[in-house]
């Protein structure tokens, strides 16, 4: 997801390094202006958000259904981000 969302960044010749970074930038230049779906935004930052507690968190324990919608989602974030790159030809 963050490869990609750095990928659509670059479509408007904008690089970040960082995931807050790149989180913050992609709504501000894509889902304010419509080009990316806010559901596609917010299921990059909960992933981001769960990766962080899984990593460090003594006790960041993500379930298998948890695991599984974040999976899901993932998915349709790839697929429109690609469409997106796609279209722009990125």
């Amino acid at each position: 997801m963050f490869y990609l969302a750095q990928a659509m960044l670059l479509t408007l010749d904008l690089e970040f390094r960082r995931h807050r970074a790149v989180i913050s930038a992609l709504a501000q230049h894509f889902v304010r202006s419509a080009r990316f779906e806010a559901v596609h935004l917010n299921a990059f930052r909960e992933a981001f958000e769960r990766r962080l507690v899984a990593d460090y968190d003594d006790e960041g324990v993500v379930s298998a259904r948890e695991a599984e919608t974040i999976l899901r989602q993932a998915v349709a974030f790839v697929e429109a981000a690609e469409a997106y790159l796609r279209r722009t030809g990125g």
